[in-house]
């Protein structure tokens, strides 16, 4: 995650010529990730110039470092671009060819830039002098949000999915208890973001 082996080398470009093998600890300038290069370019450091035997291939996806307070929360958006395969892309073949994945790699970018993207959370301090039930949990078309505290204000209430949409919901507030229509949503997991006196709760419940 941090571009480090095991022994706490730091992963270098030591990409030379084609061909030539490369294992990330030689001589060069250090990466924040191995074979960034375009494989159809036999110039840039990716697994055909440097001579890779094919075989399985695991990632893991990351993120840049955040802090995150207790309370609050954060939208990570990872794109995952694949195609199906071609009997051509393999290194040396020449018809080698990355057109398909090219195109629907730009094509995925395009989408993800011209949807509106989920609002920021703004940071507030944990919910204060507190907390929230949520009943039942998993819920079928109603949800119970009782609030147990002393505070005599209304709350802010949002849902949003997995993904960082928020989804229209209408709530009834009934003294410190909230009822939480969501027989429209589909069938899923939610995260509730419940707002009260400049401070909050994030609740996660799953709709049946």
């Amino acid at each position: 995650m941090r571009s480090r082996f095991r022994n706490g080398d730091h992963l270098n470009d030591d990409y030379t010529t084609p061909g030539t093998p490369t294992s990330g600890h030689g001589p060069g300038s250090p990466v924040p990730f191995a074979f960034f290069g375009h494989p159809n370019i036999n110039t840039e450091w990716t697994e055909c110039s440097s001579g890779n035997t094919p075989g399985d291939r695991r990632f893991v996806f990351a993120s840049n470092d955040f802090t995150l307070a207790p309370g609050n929360s954060i939208q990570v958006t990872s794109i995952l671009i694949v195609t199906p395969p071609s009997a051509s892309n393999a290194c040396g073949d020449p018809g080698l060819s990355f057109n398909a994945i090219d195109s629907l790699s730009d094509i995925a970018v395009a989408t993800y830039q011209s949807h509106d993207l989920p609002p920021e959370v703004t940071p507030v301090a944990p919910l204060a002098g507190g907390t929230v039930r949520v009943y039942p949990n998993p819920a079928n078309d109603n949800l119970s949000i009782e609030y147990i505290g002393s505070s005599t204000s209304q709350p802010g209430i949002i849902v949003y999915n997995t993904i960082g949409q928020q989804m229209p919901t209408s709530v009834a507030i009934n003294g410190k208890t909230a009822l939480l229509n969501i027989s429209e949503l589909p069938v899923g997991i939610y995260n509730i973001l419940y707002r009260k006196d400049g401070s909050q709760q994030a609740i996660r419940f799953i709709k049946n």
